[in-house]
């Protein structure tokens, strides 16, 4: 099956991203004005439909078995576990400056890029932010230095650890210690 969506006006909705759940068995899928949960069992079925505004959804997922969203409300970044619960503003955080949103695999962690190499780390209990880290890079060409940014982030399936991947030039993988909040060597 296909997942596309024809709205009132008959426009389609664009997919902008999608998460499986931690069990595999359901499918959240972030349409350019909609979350929409599909039940992924021998038939794909939507469960549920959660409207959104144009551009206000910054990420989705999974953890602790529980669905999770990072939304722009004006210049405020909030997480949301649950699609259907409060919003948590992070404390600190400009919708303007964050990106590339991910949540620790046991749910109590926030880490999202900041600026352009900067990535910062928040509670998902109380919105407090925890503490950041600086990606430096090393090379001579300082135009291309100064453009590069974080590609992408991955938690390890214990929550201990954060791989990031620089852009280009910096291009070297870290791995940073969360509970020590510390980079590896």
């Amino acid at each position: 099956m296909t997942i596309s969506v024809m709205d009132e006006d008959g426009w389609g909705e664009c997919v902008d991203g999608y998460q499986w759940s931690d069990s595999g068995g359901e499918l959240l899928v972030q349409l350019t004005e909609s979350l929409r949960v599909y039940a992924v069992n021998g038939a794909v079925t939507e469960r549920s439909v959660i409207p959104v505004e144009l551009g206000e959804v910054m990420g989705i997922g999974s953890a602790a078995g529980a669905w999770w969203l990072m939304t722009k409300q004006g210049d405020i970044v909030a997480y949301r576990q649950g699609l259907e619960e409060c919003d948590l503003p992070l404390k600190g955080a400009v919708a303007s400056e964050t990106s590339l949103p991910t949540v620790s695999p046991d749910g109590r962690i926030i880490a999202c890029v900041v600026g352009k190499r900067e990535i910062v780390f928040w509670s998902t209990s109380d919105g407090t932010r925890l503490f950041e880290i600086s990606v430096e890079g090393q090379g001579s060409d300082d135009e291309l230095l100064g453009q590069a940014g974080i590609e992408s982030l991955s938690w390890s399936p214990d929550s201990r650890n954060l791989a990031i991947r620089p852009d280009f030039p910096m291009g070297d993988l870290m791995i940073v210690n969360v509970s020590e909040r510390q980079v590896l060597g």
